[in-house]
């Protein structure tokens, strides 16, 4: 998609009201009691409001 940019993924999070994670296919999140952990080989970014 080449509108998938950092920059727009940010301005789609501003409108979530909770944390957001841009991830790509390399990385995963594990959430236990609410503790995120992102486990990755890639790239990923987390947005908040």
């Amino acid at each position: 998609m080449p509108d998938t940019t950092v920059e727009n993924i940010g301005h789609w999070a501003a409108g979530i009201p909770a944390p957001t994670y841009a991830i790509d296919g390399g990385t995963a999140l594990r959430i236990i009691d609410r503790e995120v952990e992102t486990i990755s080989e890639e790239s990923w970014k987390l947005f908040t409001s």
